[in-house]
């Protein structure tokens, strides 16, 4: 991790009101692609919309920057079902004009 954070490959973003933290991301960036894998919302935050900000900020940022791709993460087959429990998630990641990918995860036994 310190060796990312000090070649500038991973980088926390913030959106704070009055000194108080509402929303952050990490993000880490290797060459024409990032990929956001760490983000927290506070309740104040949520009401403001603070994230929103945040990534209407960041995303023409990474793309000033040479960022082509933006991986937002996975989530569980049929989330984008109204009243999956991960349905909110969908509904925010496609917002900002994610297309959807399928794919495998391969998980590991010891």
């Amino acid at each position: 991790m310190r060796a990312y954070l000090a070649q500038g490959a991973i980088r926390f973003w913030f959106v704070r009101r009055e000194g108080r933290t509402l929303s952050g991301v990490g993000i880490m960036t290797l060459g024409p692609w990032a990929y956001y894998f760490l983000g927290g919302t506070n309740q104040e935050g949520y009401g403001c919309g603070a994230v929103f900000a945040l990534f209407g900020h960041l995303i023409p940022y990474l793309a000033s920057q040479g960022v082509t791709e933006l991986n937002l993460g996975g989530m569980a087959v049929g989330a984008e079902q109204k009243g999956h429990i991960e349905h909110g998630l969908y509904r925010f990641k496609t917002g900002f004009g994610a297309r959807v990918v399928r794919c495998f995860v391969a998980t590991g036994s010891t």
